[in-house]
This record gives C-alpha cells, sequence and structure tokens, in this order.
C-alpha cells in the first residue's frame, strides 16, 4: 500500500522559497540544511553578529524531517533516566535534561521576543503504564530523577480518561506547530542578515581552515561549516553511531476533553508516543508509534493496522483517523545525539532519535558558543567524535533488539 504522506503541519506550509545560488559567496559560516536544526544555528549565529548562508536542497524549507515530526519539544529522551545513569553516570545525566529544559526555555523566550504565531504552549509530558505490571518502571524512574535533583511526580490512580496503570509526570515540557515556527524563524534570520538560498544542493564540502561548499556551478567559502541535513552528508566518524528508523503516526479527532491536553508515551517497546491538542469542536490527538529499522522493510500496513489497534484498546469512544503518515527517526548507538566539530571548522548535528525539536535548538546553542568562543557545558556530552562506552552501546543495542522483535517480527507475523 502506498501511503498518501500527508501531515498534520501540512496546512501551515506558506511561500517559505528561497532563491537559488547563483553566484559565489564569501561568508563566516555556512549551513547545509534547510530544517529546523539549520533554520535554529543560522539565527542565532546571526544574532551573535556572524555572517551566515544557509542552502537546502529542495524547493521549500523545512520540506524534509521536520514536516514530518510529531513536535514534542521535551527534556524527557527516549532512554530512561535509570538507563542513564547506569550509561553516563548522575552528573551527566543532569546535564542531558538540564541542556533539553535550557533548550525549551530558549524556544519560548525566541517565540516570545519575534512574536512568533506558532500555537506554542506548556504542557506536560506524561510516561504512562499500559498494565500494573509496569508501574515498578515508573517508581524507578522516579527514583532515578531524585539522583539527579530532576522534579517528577508519580500517580498510581489512573485519572486519565484512557487506558493506563499509572504515570509519571514531567512538567513545564512545551508543543506547538513546527513548520509555523520554522518559516518565521527563517524570515526573522533573514532580517538580521542571513543568506538563504533553496533548490541549491551542495556537492561536496572540502577544507580545514577555509572551508569550500561546493554546489554544481557555484562556491561557498566560510570560515566554518555546519552540516544540519539529519543524514550528515559523507561524515565517517558519525557512521556507526546511527541508524535509521520509520515511525508510523496517525492524526486523530477526538471527542472534546477526553483526555488532557499534554505529550505522552507509554513503556512498550517500541514505544508508542502521543500528544493531543485543543481544536475548535474537537480534540486532535497525534499518535504514533510501531517503530523499525530502515533496513527491515516490511508492509506499511501492517504496521498502520498495529497502531490502530493500540488506539482502539486505548480509548473507548468513536474516533476518526483523518491523516496517517510514515516519518524518519535517526537513532543514536550510546542513546545520545552526535553533535559539534566533527573535523576542524566543520560542525554536524545528527542522531536526534525522537527529540528533534529540543535537539535542534541545543545544537543551535552549541554551535553559536564554538564560533564564538564561548564555553559550552554540553559540547563534551554530545561530541560527535566521542568514543561509545560499552556500558552504553550494549545496553541500546539490547534494547534496540528487544524492538525489533517486539515490532516488526510481532506485526509481520501477527497482521
Amino acid at each position: 500500500m502506498r501511503i498518501q504522506q500527508i501531515t498534520t503541519w501540512q496546512d501551515a506550509k506558506a511561500n517559505n522559497q528561497y532563491p537559488q545560488l547563483k553566484e559565489n559567496i564569501n561568508v563566516d559560516v555556512a549551513i547545509v540544511g534547510g530544517g529546523i536544526t539549520g533554520i535554529t544555528s543560522a539565527y542565532m549565529l546571526a544574532k551573535a553578529g556572524k555572517k551566515v548562508a544557509l542552502v537546502e536542497s529542495k524547493k521549500y524549507l523545512a520540506s524534509d524531517t521536520t514536516l514530518f515530526t510529531t513536535a514534542f519539544i521535551t527534556k524527557v529522551i527516549d532512554t530512561g533516566l535509570s538507563d542513564l545513569i547506569k550509561m553516563f553516570g548522575e552528573k551527566n545525566t543532569k546535564l542531558i535534561w538540564e541542556s533539553g529544559q535550557q533548550a525549551i526555555d530558549q524556544i519560548e523566550q525566541i517565540v516570545k521576543a519575534e512574536k512568533i504565531d506558532c500555537d506554542f504552549k506548556r504542557v506536560s509530558y506524561f510516561t504512562y503504564a499500559n498494565e500494573d505490571s509496569q508501574f515498578q518502571s515508573l517508581e524507578e524512574e522516579q527514583a532515578a530523577a531524585k539522583k539527579v535533583d530532576q522534579e517528577v511526580t508519580l500517580k498510581k490512580k489512573n485519572s486519565f480518561k484512557f487506558k493506563n496503570a499509572g504515570y509519571l509526570e514531567v512538567k513545564n515540557q512545551a508543543k506547538f506547530n513546527p513548520i509555523k515556527y520554522v518559516e518565521t524563524l527563517a524570515e526573522k534570520a533573514v532580517a538580521n542578515g542571513v543568506q538563504i538560498f533553496t533548490s541549491t544542493e551542495v556537492t561536496a564540502i572540502s577544507g580545514h581552515k577555509s572551508v569550500r561548499i561546493k554546489t554544481k556551478n557555484y562556491e561557498i567559502k566560510a570560515n566554518q561549516v555546519i552540516i544540519a541535513t539529519y543524514k550528515p552528508i559523507k561524515v565517517l566518524k558519525t557512521f556507526a553511531k546511527k541508524g535509521m528508523y520509520q515511525s508510523y503516526v496517525f492524526e486523530v479527532k477526538l471527542p472534546q476533553n477526553l483526555i488532557l491536553e499534554g505529550l505522552y508515551v507509554d513503556l512498550e517497546n517500541p514505544y508508542h508516543y502521543f500528544r493531543i491538542d485543543k481544536e475548535k469542536g474537537f480534540d486532535r490527538m497525534i499518535i504514533g508509534g510501531e517503530d523499525h529499522r530502515e533496513e527491515a522493510k516490511m508492509s506499511a500496513t501492517k504496521n498502520f493496522k498495529a497502531l490502530e489497534a493500540y488506539l482502539k484498546n486505548l480509548i473507548a469512544v468513536d474516533y476518526q483517523i483523518t491523516r496517517k503518515w510514515t516519518g524518519p527517526i535517526l537513532e543514536p548507538s550510546d542513546g545520545i545525539a552526535l553533535i559539534g566539530e566533527s573535523k576542524p571548522n566543520q560542525f554536524v548535528a545528527t542522531a536526534f532519535s525522537g527529540n528533534g525539536m529540543t535537539y535542534s535548538t541545543i545544537a543551535g546553542m552549541i554551535f553559536r558558543d564554538a564560533i564564538t568562543g564561548k564555553k559550552n557545558p554540553w559540547s563534551k556530552l554530545y561530541d560527535p567524535t566521542r568514543k561509545m562506552k560499552l556500558k552504553a552501546f550494549g545496553r541500546k543495542a539490547l534494547d534496540y533488539g528487544e524492538e525489533f522483535y517486539q515490532g516488526y517480527v510481532k506485526n509481520n507475523l501477527k497482521y
């Protein structure tokens, strides 16, 4: 079955087409990739006084990965706190969550300062147990949160109008319309001097002291280059540190006030996730899951059947599926993103897992600080050239193995 890829954010796409590069130019920083990471980095560097050019191979900005996100903005990453502590220690685990929270705060500051109409809203993030047997995992997460000074709330009582056996709440997370945000942020970046070029594909990147970014007919010379293409262009140092997955998503119309507005994730593997948005006359749920490795080819029909079976079991009301699509998720091999300098004066941001909205801003702050000579507390943590610890690599390998069996194998046999 061919899936019609029409996402929730398609309606927000306006005229974000920019001119094609038609001459050689010189800048301080060149950015390759016109999604949320590239645009955020361009905006921040321009505000810091840098001369910036951004190139995007497609006709429009934010027409690839950013368009297919479910747009959670959260410090809670796919690897739980208890596992993060075992893999990276308490100090680094605290840094991971702190970086995410500061990114959320930064996005809110930008929205307010630039008056961006993008439906930004602070909400809680709920991790819920599907069965009583899973509640112990929530208790372990609560204990881990205390170790790293993170405030969470654990509740056993089912106070939601959907099937669950308790939940862990993290307050002050957020959601927004990513396309409205990126389009306006691009306009603000241009107003601060950024040059944006679409329909401009990069064919080669070379050099260290002076970096050359080549397109078919022209060249950009820069002091630094940021590769923000989700799948980095020929960055060998990150090749074995990530893996591409596919996730399956529905947009669903629900009766009003059935589920509290917010962000939700369960404890299954592969996990399921959804957000609830208030609309006129109904509530919108964007629900996803049934992830599997891109190399493990399987019928999309089976995964959508599995996702709808989960949805039917979750809520006992009539609903209407209005859209469906598949989205890419690039998983890091040790659980956290790869952000920073991969070669002298060449920077990369990749392997954002399910946290692209948050990591994009973390990346922007890391790049801005590195290029302007400011110390950043997270640069070592996310260093893309880091040697992955065997403990972290092994733990995530087991996690991905379980996900393969419970997702790909199970869905192939059942549907």
